[in-house]
């Protein structure tokens, strides 16, 4: 069975039902591309959170505080 590349994202985001999951996770023990591209899509993951995820920490700029609380 063949994962295009989204399914493979999607796994690592946890994206994916229980089975859907299982069935990569099988596929992965037999096939090192899979297991390859898997690996790939999380140190992508990773250098991604690493990069952005200090950007959620800063506060939000007031003028657009107030344009949240505007009804």
């Amino acid at each position: 069975m063949t994962f295009d590349p989204a399914m493979i994202a999607a796994y690592v985001d946890g994206e994916l039902d229980l089975i859907a999951a299982k069935r990569i996770e099988k596929a992965m023990a037999e096939d090192a591309g899979l297991a390859n591209a898997v690996a790939a899509e999380r140190a992508l993951c990773a250098r991604l959170s690493a990069h952005f995820d200090p950007v959620t920490e800063e506060p939000v700029p007031d003028h657009l505080s107030e344009l949240l609380s505007r009804n």
